[in-house]
């Protein structure tokens, strides 16, 4: 028990690490790409705000980024996308319909 307690505090720290480097890295990038284009300071400072704001967002992931799907088999990822897409289709009249057709 102890250990997987320090495993997962262990895999938090690191993607907590990682992702203050990436953006440690990000906010560096865009300092030089405005200094090589002698941007004014009251525009860099207001873009430097923006992409602060905006890498703090936690925005939903897409099948692209996530590369490990596609390590799973055919039928456990339609499984997978079927659970995930399901809810959201059954608003619509005609794919609640379809689904009781199919049921029957």
């Amino acid at each position: 028990f102890g250990s997987s307690i320090v495993s997962v505090l262990s895999a938090t720290m690191m993607e907590f690490r990682m992702l203050k480097q990436h953006h440690t890295t990000t906010l560096a990038d865009i300092t030089r790409f405005l200094a090589q284009h002698d941007v004014p300071k009251v525009v860099g400072a207001r873009v430097h705000r923006q992409i602060r704001e905006r890498m703090m967002v936690d925005r939903p992931l897409t099948e692209e980024a996530v590369p490990s799907l596609g390590m799973l088999s055919s039928n456990l990822k339609k499984e997978l996308f079927d659970h995930i897409f399901f809810r959201h289709l059954i608003r619509y009249p005609l794919f609640r319909w379809w689904t009781h057709i199919d049921s029957a």
